[in-house]
């Protein structure tokens, strides 16, 4: 997905976007439909102002494969599950939803330091930040 020459997210919204789709070269991926980016592969180039970002809501992001991501967010009722494949070199975090990334695998690459975080961790950093 490509602008005027540069990279721009992408937003999928709708019931079913994105189904048995191929996307390369996308700077981030939000799937906020429910059902959205199902049995699809999705190839991240990141840059500066995006960072390869990854979000999946409620029913989405299921059987798919997911390369070259910096952070993963699997929100909601299962979110990223059933068979998804993603290789990722930041965080992930998983909703504390039904089988929220249930029976899928994510690779981490690179060395270096990641967070498992789940949505109880984010819900306290919220009121940290809120009330902070």
């Amino acid at each position: 997905m490509h602008g005027m020459g540069n990279l721009v997210p992408a937003q999928l919204r709708g019931a079913k976007a994105c189904n048995i789709f191929k996307v390369q070269n996308a700077s981030a991926i939000c799937c906020t439909g429910s059902g959205s980016c199902k049995e699809s592969f999705f190839k991240l180039q990141p840059d500066p102002s995006c960072g390869g970002d990854v979000c999946c809501s409620e029913s989405s992001c299921q059987e798919s494969s997911f390369r070259s991501v910096r952070s993963m967010a699997c929100l909601g009722n299962n979110a990223c599950e059933k068979d998804t494949s993603v290789t990722l070199t930041g965080d992930l975090i998983v909703g504390a939803g039904v089988q929220a990334g249930g029976e899928s695998t994510f690779t981490f690459i690179n060395a270096g330091n990641h967070c498992v975080r789940n949505s109880t961790f984010l819900k306290q950093l919220l009121i940290f930040v809120w009330i902070g």
